[in-house]
């Protein structure tokens, strides 16, 4: 009787100590996806402000008075520019120059 409750109070002691590493591991990996999921928000807006930014001053001359640009003159702007590119690449969003005319054409 006695080894028969000294199995059973180990095997529930493992069970219990399996629980709180798993939970533990669980916690950590979200807390991380987090972290991430934010740090890759915040490289997004910079990336999107640094490239209204640009096209703003790289367009300055081609606004109409609504501050609008035709989009021939966008499409220009953006055809090379592989650092548009990499950037985009850089926060997993990756697309070719075709692309980004394409979407141009779409507007």
């Amino acid at each position: 009787a006695l080894v028969l409750y000294i199995m059973v109070t180990s095997y529930t002691m493992m069970s219990l100590i399996v629980g709180i590493i798993s939970e533990s591991l669980i916690t950590a990996q979200q807390e991380y996806r987090q972290r991430k999921e934010k740090t890759m928000d915040e490289k997004k807006k910079e990336i999107a402000f640094e490239l209204r930014s640009t096209l703003m001053d790289m367009l300055e001359d081609e606004k109409d008075d609504f501050s609008n640009v035709k989009p021939d003159d966008l499409k220009t702007a953006m055809r090379g520019d592989t650092e548009l590119l990499m950037k985009l690449a850089s926060i997993n969003i990756h697309i070719t120059e075709q692309g980004i005319l394409g979407l141009i054409d779409k507007l």
